[in-house]
């Protein structure tokens, strides 16, 4: 073990995936059932997949779950539900492009500089 308090900065790799830590993914999806038309894989067919396949990154790995029609079909009705309200479609707008910006806003801000009332859009979660 390294003493990160006497040793020079290192960098640690968060994305890729240890032996130990594919097991563990393939427990998490597992458990979640979020294997979908790979759920008849084996263990050892699933080690595969995620060591080959998504190159034992966990970035890959997600883009995989994600490409998968069910999820897929579940993003389709979020995005959906968001493009039919404008005022959450601006204010996911916002909130994109500060990720890409790298800004931190505030959603009272937001929804300030849109000019919609807090109270009435934002204060139950759900969408309307």
């Amino acid at each position: 073990m390294r003493d990160i308090m006497l040793d020079d900065p290192f960098e640690i790799d968060l994305n890729e995936l240890t032996d130990k830590e594919v097991e563990s993914l393939i427990q998490v999806v597992e458990k979640n059932g979020l294997w979908q038309k790979r759920s008849h894989f084996t263990v050892d067919e699933k080690i595969q997949f995620i060591k080959t396949r998504c190159k034992r990154h966990l970035s890959q790995f997600i883009i995989q779950l994600v490409k998968s029609d069910d999820l897929g079909n579940r993003y389709n009705e979020i995005v959906t539900a968001i493009k039919h309200r404008s005022d959450y479609y601006q204010a996911l707008l916002y909130l994109l492009i500060g990720a890409v910006l790298d800004f931190r806003l505030r959603l009272v801000d937001i929804v300030d500089d849109l000019g919609l009332d807090y109270n009435r859009h934002f204060e139950n979660s759900t969408l309307k």
